[in-house]
């Protein structure tokens, strides 16, 4: 699990996102640990959360069996899912334990850049 604040979103996407191990990160992975047990979630999983930091109060608002836009954030971090499917579904080589070497407070700019050619 590697929590990503979406900083500026851009049509939906993250434009400017960081990994976060803030207060965030214990309260999803007590209640995320029970969620999985009752349904029995495989693969990558990508929820989004409205949380109020002055409460602590989280509001779930999405949850999709697939890799987020931020995706690449999380693998740069060290968050590497792919690698970890395949070795689930290809290499009958299931992860247990719960895996916490990520880069905290990682950051990813994404930007547009514009490409010219003189057509003839």
């Amino acid at each position: 699990m590697v929590p990503r604040e979406r900083l500026v979103i851009r049509a939906g996407e993250i434009n400017q996102g960081i990994t976060d191990k803030g207060d965030i990160y214990d309260l999803l992975k007590d209640r995320l640990s029970s969620i999985d047990e009752k349904l029995g979630l495989k693969g990558c999983i990508t929820f989004q959360f409205f949380y109020n930091k002055e409460n602590h109060r989280m509001l779930g608002i999405e949850v999709n069996p697939r890799f987020g836009g931020g995706y690449p954030l999380t693998f740069k971090s060290n968050g590497n899912y792919s690698e970890l499917i395949i070795k689930e579904y290809l290499l009958s080589q299931v992860q247990t334990e719960f895996i916490d070497n990520w880069e905290d407070k990682y950051i990813m700019l994404r930007y547009d850049a514009a490409f010219f050619i003189k057509r003839k």
